[in-house]
């Protein structure tokens, strides 16, 4: 049941497209930076050298006003002086001032004028002729009376007003908390400048590239605490107003302008020093009720600040960093500036923490003390960021993502990218993170860092270009004699940085000759296999591990594929023992041998496992099992070969790799539902949990908690019998009149939902229908009509076709007006989640071809949703005729899903003759291992 409706949140968290998963908001925000690849470079006549910025924010009304002196330098002659300011921003246009504070033809400030406290003498005005606003650009020009001159830095002022957002995070925000003593709102306010808000809080030249110094001062009333870039370097009253104080922060290093900030709030803070960085300090501040629960987070950013410093070799640049922590009713996205870290207070909560923190503390250099060149680059800062945070996790939980393999079915697929947009730029961001750890392991750990050192050592308080790393590590790789002379990283990363796919090799051992024919060639998972391409060719370190040399961490590569299609390898060993290459998944690739390498890597897994022999590390058993299954699963390897390498996991002790055999037996069980062989596969993973059981010590409390979460895995695939306890709980759920806990539920532990899945699947009709009409009831109460989780539930849970049928009556014979579009889509994608959900939701278009298609015409997206969906999953021959049948009884009805009904037909055409290859072979293989008789009453039920 869990494993059911785990599959469901796992399908509910693949719809939700408008909020991708948060690891790709921070470093340069990607698809705001993407959104801003085609923004219109400013003009090169004059470049920003230093800013001096005075805010001051009227926290408790929704005004801010403030001063900017910028320092530029004249590049080349020109009459005009073109910044970034967003239409928001009101610029005193009248008190503008240009005054050159340099000797004509001289770039630089001289020593006196840099001691003169907030001002810079002026050598000459220049007279301003006029200003305009290109609201499209979002550029503001200044017009002048004369040119400026070359070599020449001048100063230029403006005074401007704007207002604080309420309403969402971008430049200048501001919100509140109530005081739980007094019930009054307290306020606060804070910047965000990414991607290009800076220009939405003041005139500034808006682009990563044109990096300054910042000299920030910030009023605010006697009661609040302002906090930005640097340590406070003093205050002082404000001549004005004695019940406001200026307070005036020490000079940034030069920095883009997304990295500066402000925050101004009266919240409490606690100080405190890391590890590594003793000279400085680090502080962590919330609202008074909150700050007592950033312990944990105080820890994570001080763990991952000396985690950071040590794997790039590059101390933290700045003298402080802070956490500050608002309150959850904020719209807002965490941000990373410059020694300001600003999150919501549930981003500090739970295990999410130690992902977000991390990635910030890594963008303090990888995206502040370098930053990309433009919007375009932001890929590789995202990918390196990412990359750190991952090393950072593994380290500290000593395990590593399985999120990883996304990237790998995505790019299986004949289509990688069926449904692009977010999913492509997170896709591009993986491929690099892959690269990356290839690198690392490829260069060796200690090549790699002093690699990352010189890259930052090279590019600190400048930007970067891919080319730059590349550079690095080439250079240190040839340094090391680590990296062979002919190869350049820059061509490594091409070819893989380039494709939308990914390769698997086959290693043909010559046992006589103790040698290896190793072909590359593109994998596909799913059919049919007739994409474009499939000749392409990737840099490919081919590093393998035997039983007498078991530690990839000091494995190297013995040769390299250079974008060959086949290589040979010499000095194997011996015929008794196995090679494993790409040990721990070191590259994005799979793996298949010969027969025989197969039988050698199982027999050792049995035998290392049972104490007879020295263990192979935990990741390469998972990805040993990893590759044999896909490989399976693409008709590239027989199942009988997958499933006797699975016979290991008998006596496997770690979940990280009965993780893999979960997740295939999720994958291969889908395609098998509804066969007898669908259940004899079944059959074997219970039996496989069982033995699993029966050889683990529950005297050791790891293996202790294995044998725990193989039980529950157990049940996930055998469900317990409903009982009165899930009918009592469903019964109080029935009977819930406030519709936001019944349909707010989006995410959450299933154990929650789980009585109201066990009662869909296994109650009576009559208890179904209790459940779909209070859920109609509930959507019709809900502001937008929104239910997913238990729309969902309705459609993939019931193992009834009535049931199912039952709701599609209500969706479309019925036409009832509480189930929205985004309802309808749901419904029809969850249909697909197992043999009764399909083959219903085909019958049912077959059926009432006319009242569905009448329903849908004019929602173009919905109707080819439902055609695909409909057919995609009869996959035998006798499937493939039924969806023929419907295509030519309805030939040239299907509209705009015309095209999707014929791709669908081709589709399943080859996974019939898939189907026809592989049933066969892996009932043999069950029948026989699981002592089955043959019985010809068992037919495939599948169509």
């Amino acid at each position: 049941m869990l494993k059911l409706l785990g599959a469901i949140l796992l399908l509910s968290a693949a719809l939700v497209t408008s909020n991708p998963t948060k690891i790709a908001r921070r470093s340069i925000d990607l698809k705001d930076a993407l959104s801003h690849m085609n923004d219109f470079y400013l003009p090169r006549a004059v470049i920003p050298s230093s800013y001096r910025l005075k805010l001051i924010p009227n926290v408790d009304e929704d005004q801010f006003k403030g001063q900017v002196w910028i320092n530029v330098t004249c590049m080349e002659a020109t009459d005009t002086i073109v910044l970034h300011a967003h239409e928001d921003l009101n610029i005193s246009h009248s008190t503008i001032s240009v005054k050159q504070i340099s000797a004509d033809g001289e770039a630089r400030v001289s020593e006196a004028v840099m001691k003169i406290k907030n001002t810079s003498p002026s050598i000459r005005e220049i007279s301003v002729s006029g200003t305009k606003k290109d609201i499209a650009k979002q550029w503001y020009i200044i017009m002048l009376a004369e040119s400026l001159k070359k070599n020449t830095i001048y100063e230029v002022q403006l005074n401007f007003l704007g207002q604080l957002n309420d309403e969402r995070n971008e430049g200048f925000f501001r919100g509140y908390y109530v005081d739980s003593k007094t019930q009054q709102k307290k306020w606060y306010a804070g910047t965000q400048m990414r991607s290009t808000n800076a220009r939405r809080v003041f005139p500034c030249f808006d682009e990563p590239a044109l990096k300054a110094t910042f000299d920030i001062s910030v009023g605010a009333k006697r009661k609040y605490h302002v906090w930005s870039n640097m340590p406070i370097k003093d205050t002082e009253e404000m001549p004005e107003d004695s019940a406001w104080l200026w307070h005036h922060f020490q000079t940034t290093p030069v920095m883009s302008t997304f990295s500066a900030g402000v925050f101004v709030s009266d919240f409490h803070y606690a100080t405190f020093t890391g590890d590594s960085f003793q000279e400085g300090y680090l502080r962590v501040s919330a609202r008074p009720e909150f700050l007592g629960q950033l312990e944990a987070a105080e820890k994570v950013l001080s763990e991952s600040l000396t985690f950071m410093q040590n794997i790039l070799d590059v101390p933290y640049p700045l003298m402080k960093l802070d956490l500050v922590a608002i309150p959850d009713n904020q719209t807002y996205f965490p941000d990373d500036l410059w020694g300001l870290l600003i999150y919501k207070e549930s981003d500090l909560m739970g295990e999410s923490s130690l992902w977000y923190i991390a990635h910030d503390v890594a963008a303090q250099w990888i995206g502040h003390l370098t930053t990309t060149y433009w919007w375009s680059d932001s890929l590789i800062n995202v990918a390196i960021t990412q990359y750190l945070t991952k090393e950072f996790v593994k380290q500290r939980v000593n395990t590593y993502s399985p999120a990883d393999h996304a990237l790998l079915y995505a790019f299986s697929q004949p289509d990688p990218y069926s449904n692009k947009a977010v999913k492509q730029e997170r896709s591009d961001v993986e491929r690099v993170c892959w690269l990356l750890k290839m690198l690392n392991f490829t260069l060796s750990d200690e090549t790699f860092k002093r690699g990352m050192h010189r890259f930052l050592d090279d590019r600190k308080y400048k930007t970067f270009h891919y080319e730059d790393l590349w550079d690095s590590l080439t250079i240190q790789g040839r340094n090391d004699e680590t990296l062979p002379e002919d190869i350049k990283v820059s061509d490594i990363a091409k070819s893989w940085i380039s494709k939308e796919r990914y390769p698997f090799i086959t290693v043909t051992r010559d046992y006589e000759k103790n040698t290896a024919q190793v072909k590359q060639q593109m994998f596909l998972r799913e059919r049919p296999h007739d994409v474009l391409d499939m000749d392409m060719v990737w840099y490919i370190p081919l590093m393998y591990i035997t039983p007498d040399s078991l530690n990839a961490s000091v494995a190297r590569p013995k040769a390299w594929m250079k974008n060959q299609k086949q290589v040979t390898i010499q000095n194997l060993p011996d015929q008794d023992q196995f090679v494993i290459f790409n040990p721990e998944e070191t590259g994005m690739f799979l793996v298949n041998y010969d027969e025989k390498n197969w039988e050698l890597i199982t027999q050792y897994l049995k035998d290392s496992l049972q104490g007879k022999k020295p263990t192979v590390p935990a990741l390469t058993r998972g990805k040993v099992l990893h590759d044999a299954w896909n490989l399976a699963f693409g008709g590239e390897l027989s199942f009988a070969t997958a499933l006797n390498v699975s016979e290991f996991l008998k006596y496997e002790t770690d979940d990280v790799v009965w993780d893999h055999m979960y997740t295939m037996y999720d994958h291969v069980g889908r395609y098998l539902d509804g066969t007898s062989v669908g259940k004899k596969f079944k059959d074997f993973m219970i039996q496989l949990i069982n033995e699993a059981i029966i050889n683990l010590d529950k005297s050791k409390p790891s293996e202790e908690l294995l044998i725990t979460k193989l039980q529950r895995r157990r049940e996930h695939i055998e469900p317990p019998i409903y009982n009165e306890q899930e009918h009592a709980l469903y019964k109080e759920w029935t009977e819930t009149q406030d519709p936001h806990k019944i349909c707010d539920y989006t995410s959450g532990p299933p154990n929650e939902m789980a009585p109201i899945c066990q009662a869909f699947e296994q109650g009576s009709m009559e208890e179904y229908e209790a459940g779909l009409q209070h859920t109609i009831n509930m959507m019709k109460k809900v502001p937008g009509g929104e239910c997913q989780i238990v729309v969902k539930m309705l459609t993939g849970c019931p193992k009834q076709p009535e049931k199912i049928e039952r709701l599609l009556n209500a969706i479309f014979i019925e036409g009832n007006p509480a189930f929205t579009d985004r309802s309808i889509e749901i419904t029809i994608i969850q249909s697909t989640s197992n043999h009764v959900g399909w083959s219903t939701l085909f019958r049912f278009l077959e059926n009432n071809w006319d009242i569905v298609k009448s329903r849908l015409e004019n929602k173009p997206d919905l109707w080819t949703a439902m055609v695909w969906d409909a057919v995609i999953r009869l996959i035998t021959q006798e499937g493939y005729d039924m969806a023929l049948d419907l295509y030519t009884a309805h030939k040239g009805q299907f509209g705009v899903a015309e095209p999707t009904i014929e791709k669908a037909l081709k589709k399943i055409k080859a996974e019939s003759e898939w189907t026809e290859v592989t049933l066969p072979v892996m009932e043999q293989w069950l029948d026989k291992h699981l002592g089955y008789h043959e019985n010809s009453d068992e037919t495939t039920e599948k169509q």
